[in-house]
């Protein structure tokens, strides 16, 4: 008799499909080495201090080469054996990638708001 693994298997996602996809989804989903997560949304305390972020970031960074990016935009890390893509409430992106990417790969800064429930994802 064989033992038969109980480990559920998973239909991994291409970057190239995962990259598509977002392009004309109507939700947002982070990707993490071929898992896709859809994201929930967020409650007005948390989009007003993203919101602020981002506000105090622009004044501050004005005239500088760096700019701050909102929660639409896609950070893409790359690890030794995958790929993953998040949605940080803001970046800041001193070296930008081309204008035709959905993604930055090199943020300076990350910001990400917290609450109880989050702080330890």
């Amino acid at each position: 008799m064989t033992a038969m693994s109980t480990a559920k298997k998973l239909n991994l996602v291409s970057v190239d499909d995962y990259l598509a996809g977002e392009l004309i989804s109507p939700v947002k989903h982070e990707y993490l080495g071929g898992v896709v997560y859809a994201m929930a949304g967020a409650r007005n305390a948390h989009n007003l201090i993203a919101t602020n972020t981002i506000g105090t970031l622009h004044s501050r960074l004005r005239g500088l080469r760096c700019r701050p990016y909102n929660s639409d935009t896609k950070i893409r890390v790359r690890l030794p054996m995958h790929v993953r893509f998040y949605y940080p409430d803001v970046s800041v992106i001193c070296r930008p990638n081309p204008q035709n990417d959905s993604f930055q790969d090199e943020p300076a800064a990350l910001v990400e708001v917290l609450s109880r429930t989050t702080r330890r994802y």
